[in-house]
């Protein structure tokens, strides 16, 4: 249903997900990462981008239903 579709354009990759993930690519910039911390990061990462690729498949999908899509600046503000 486009109600369900509307849910799933709500953002899922947590502030503390957005901000380790942050932490380690700062981290990154300055020294190799652990194993540990590269396997996090990879994770982080792929979550990430599972994440945009849901909502921009429900957008998209929305869209074709003749919905109205809020731009970007409108989604960053409501964010």
């Amino acid at each position: 249903s486009d109600r369900s579709l509307w849910a799933v354009t709500q953002p899922t990759f947590s502030t503390e997900e957005q901000d380790r993930l942050a932490a380690l690519n700062d981290l990154n910039d300055e020294r190799t990462l652990t194993r540990p911390e590269e396997a996090e990061r990879t994770r982080l990462l792929a979550a990430y981008d599972r994440a945009v690729l849901r909502r921009a498949q429900a957008f998209a999908i929305l869209s074709r239903r003749g919905h109205r899509i809020p731009s970007y600046a409108d989604l960053a503000n409501a964010e």
